[in-house]
């Protein structure tokens, strides 16, 4: 007797006995009679998409079904690059499900590339690290920071540095606009590495000891020109605290995540025929965003 089900190769959600009519799954043997289906079902979606139902249908047959590349190979009649790409996206769709947002497996793989990356930051260095704190410590309330902190300047040397006696020089300070909190902020002109959030935390117990009340929470944030696996790990554990990375556009600083990073890298990296305007990039880095 007939009844709805999904068909668990494909998710094809359609009336069936057993044996899908789309791809030619057979839902309880676990097995195919024929190839036929399969390969007209994967042949449409390699033409017509979705191209992470593709992908997909391919990471199943490969952890389900458990198919060597080989066999894939074979039975669908693809190459084994097309089979490892698929693999690997359709495994980064778990991790990053913004992957599904791209038009293609290229800007998608792309871009998993670059969010997979050791290392994310900018290639041009201001020549010290004092250019960005004094343009922070000018500018603080053009900043993206300004709106949730206010800049304690009282106290602090011309560039803005905070001198914390035995706790050390703290280059920026800034006080929460709700009266209470506070914000250590740890400037690198280069990578910033797990050793940094050492000495970001000492600066921060310095501020909870010497400065705060009671019900005060002191932040941390690394600003640097990079990011990689070490300061994220090391950052995981310590409570309070954050990073950006900075870039210079139009002579303007930015203090960015490191997803809107990843994404502004990856416009770049786009090939000549695949290139769109600043306008359209800003409304994709938005959209991307927001469903990161």
């Amino acid at each position: 007797m007939s009844k709805m089900i999904d068909c668990k190769l494909c998710k094809t959600k359609e009336l069936i006995d057993a044996v899908c009519r789309q791809c030619g799954f057979n839902n309880e043997s676990k097995s195919f009679d024929g190839f036929g289906k399969l390969r007209i079902y994967h042949r449409k979606l390699n033409k017509e998409g979705p191209w992470v139902n593709e992908v997909e249908l391919i990471e199943r047959l490969n952890r389900i079904q458990r198919w060597s590349v080989r066999e894939i190979e074979e039975k669908l009649d693809i190459n084994r690059s097309t089979i490892s790409l698929a693999v690997k996206l359709a495994k980064g769709i778990v991790k990053y499900p913004v992957l599904k947002e791209f038009e293609n497996k290229s800007q998608a793989n792309r871009f998993l590339q670059a969010r997979e990356s050791e290392m994310i930051g900018v290639r041009d260095l201001p020549e010290k690290e004092s250019e960005i704190q004094k343009y922070l410590y000018n500018n603080w309330e053009e900043t993206p920071f300004s709106e949730k902190w206010e800049l304690v300047k009282k106290g602090t040397q011309a560039d803005g540095n905070y001198d914390a006696g035995n706790g050390g020089i703290l280059d920026l300070l800034a006080k929460g606009r709700n009266g209470r909190d506070w914000l250590v902020i740890e400037l690198k002109r280069d990578q910033g590495s797990d050793e940094t959030v050492g000495q970001l935390l000492r600066y921060m117990g310095w501020v909870k000891e010497k400065l705060s009340e009671e019900k005060d929470v002191v932040h941390g944030l690394i600003i640097a020109s990079s990011s990689d696996k070490r300061l994220k790990c090391a950052l995981s554990c310590a409570q309070n605290t954050s990073y950006r990375i900075f870039r210079k556009k139009d002579n303007i600083w930015e203090f960015i995540s490191e997803e809107e990073a990843i994404m502004r890298n990856f416009f770049q990296g786009l090939p000549p025929e695949e290139q769109i305007s600043p306008e359209e990039q800003k409304k994709i880095i938005e959209k991307l965003l927001s469903k990161a």
